[in-house]
């Protein structure tokens, strides 16, 4: 990349940038874990009144690292959530409504008292972001170690695709040509 790649311009925003605003458009109230640079990246959204940011000075432990610090933010900042999305902040094509779709059916499956389930926004029997986590499975989470694996893990626990319409969900922009091919498509 080049440049940082959260801070890169992404149709009138940053690649983060769009990812906090789409998940704020679907409703929720969003959590950005601060890693690499994390000085820099707090300063460019250091007037965010509706983000909450988390430093992860141990960033380059891994990225297992970084889904936990945003549990813990989560759980001290919305104590008795029923469950909580990840996204990475390097996808910032996704739809408002893989947010909403998941959010929704958590939310439901959290009243009726159902099973914990974790879910997957999926496609065509392929799994995307983001991922509905059930707060039932947190400490699990958090109890990974630095070599631990979100997905594997939570494949492990009960899961479920839910279908979303929309290959952005897939559309991770890990490098420099990923960027450039798809960050003026509408």
């Amino acid at each position: 990349m080049d440049g940082f790649k959260p801070l890169l311009p992404w149709r009138g925003t940053t690649i983060c940038g769009a990812v906090i605003s789409t998940a704020l458009e679907a409703g929720l109230a969003p959590v950005l874990v601060l890693g690499y640079k994390a000085e820099v990246l707090a300063e460019a959204f250091r007037d965010r009144t509706d983000l909450v940011l988390v430093p992860n000075p141990e960033w380059e432990s891994g990225m297992v690292g970084s889904i936990q610090a945003g549990c813990r933010a989560a759980l001290a900042h919305w104590p008795g959530m029923p469950g909580l999305l990840v996204a990475p902040a390097d996808m910032p094509a996704l739809p408002v409504e893989a947010f909403r779709i998941l959010a929704e059916k958590g939310l439901l499956r959290s009243r009726a008292g159902a099973e914990p389930v974790t879910l997957f926004a999926a496609r065509k029997g392929k799994l995307g972001h983001p991922v509905w986590i059930p707060a039932q499975f947190i400490d699990g989470i958090l109890a990974l170690g630095q070599d631990g694996q979100l997905r594997s893990h939570l494949m492990t626990r009960p899961w479920m695709e839910v279908q979303v319409d929309s290959a952005a969900i897939f559309l991770d922009l890990d490098t420099r040509e990923d960027y450039l091919a798809n960050v003026e498509k509408d």
